[in-house]
């Protein structure tokens, strides 16, 4: 039996600095600033999700809601 394994694909562009900042339900991670990032696996749920500047709670993306 295969297990089929979630994961949310962030793409921004247009970020200065090596590094962003994401947020999953409100808790920061953060990850290189390559325009991509692939998170997970993940559990069923629902998941928020924006990138940011590093550093910066305010210079952000529009929060997007994915659905597992």
């Amino acid at each position: 039996k295969l297990s089929r394994k979630n994961y949310a694909r962030l793409n921004w562009s247009g970020a200065s600095g090596t590094t962003v900042a994401y947020y999953r339900n409100m808790t920061q991670f953060n990850t290189a600033n390559d325009g991509t990032h692939d998170d997970g696996p993940l559990s069923r749920g629902t998941y928020t999700y924006k990138v940011c500047l590093a550093g910066s709670t305010t210079n952000c993306s529009n929060s997007v809601t994915v659905k597992f």
